[in-house]
């Protein structure tokens, strides 16, 4: 194997730790954007000339083929963890269609943290020659050549204790070819959610802004009739074909003035198949 020193791109720094790392942001994000394949041979597992220099040495008695089909099995289980962790706390900071980065939080991406944690707890500091003022992070355990799942801790702690935690997102557009990305405002609350741009963003939201549209319409239909039958029916409205087909007028007319109504008219089946919730909205109005 040849490893190369990464001399562009930010390099991610733990927060009140001096840990220098050769993962960089755009490293986990190519990471995650990656197809499983492409995960597999990542360079996220060999590109720390300074790991490679302190981790445990191939022997040259090694079965090869073996190695390398453990490989395999090793980096695609770890980058499948990485996967869901990374999922896992961005999903943290949703509250149903709403989207907050900075409301996520390790309570609710507790398999996150518990990996992140143990990154932590399991590795051995040591000071980076010859300079000795950089401290850096091994594996413990010293036997295993690579120590994938100990590599996949380290992507999912370093971006749980960077500012990346609050910039990273995942976009919500199902056929989004790169759905990992940064964005730069987690304090803002995003009412349909995260998209990586405009056009996926349209895409995905369209149908629910239109049934959202359509429901708060009925909403204020509701609340339209409730008021006008508070004003001029009797208690038996309800069966009142003649009453129900002059709501149904009153309501039509309404709806003519409205800039952008969902719909053109009410009829008076309309009031019979929402006449419970009229009357129980005119009830609740006249008690308060």
């Amino acid at each position: 194997m040849i490893f190369v020193k990464r001399t562009g791109g930010k390099r991610l720094l733990a927060i009140e730790l001096k840990l220098q790392t050769a993962v960089s942001e755009q490293d986990v994000i190519d990471f995650l954007n990656s197809t499983p394949e492409a995960r597999i041979a990542s360079s996220l597992w060999s590109g720390d000339p300074f790991y490679e220099t302190n981790s445990a040495a191939v022997h040259a008695d090694i079965d090869v083929d073996e190695f390398c089909k453990q490989q395999r099995i090793d980096r695609a289980v770890a980058a499948q963890k990485v996967c869901i962790c990374i999922d896992e706390w961005i999903d943290s900071g949703k509250n149903g269609i709403k989207e907050a980065a900075r409301n996520r939080n390790e309570s609710k991406a507790q398999q996150a943290a518990l990996e992140a944690a143990t990154y932590w707890t399991t590795s051995r500091t040591i000071l980076e020659t010859p300079t000795l003022s950089t401290f850096r992070l091994l594996p413990q355990d010293q036997s295993n050549f690579e120590n994938p799942m100990w590599q996949a801790r380290r992507i999912i702690a370093l971006v749980l204790s960077s500012d990346l935690r609050l910039r990273i997102a995942k976009c919500r557009y199902n056929n989004c070819e790169r759905p990992y990305f940064v964005f730069d405002k987690p304090n803002k609350t995003y009412e349909y959610g995260l998209f990586c741009c405009i056009k996926h963003n349209r895409s995905a939201t369209v149908p629910i802004r239109v049934q959202h549209r359509r429901r708060k319409f009925e909403d204020k239909l509701i609340a339209w009739a409730a008021k006008y039958v508070r004003e001029h029916a009797t208690p038996d409205w309800q069966g009142n074909v003649i009453f129900k087909e002059k709501l149904a007028k009153h309501l039509t007319s309404l709806i003519a003035k409205e800039r952008a109504p969902t719909r053109d008219n009410v009829t008076k089946n309309w009031v019979t198949r929402n006449a419970a919730h009229i009357q129980a909205q005119k009830s609740t109005k006249q008690s308060l």
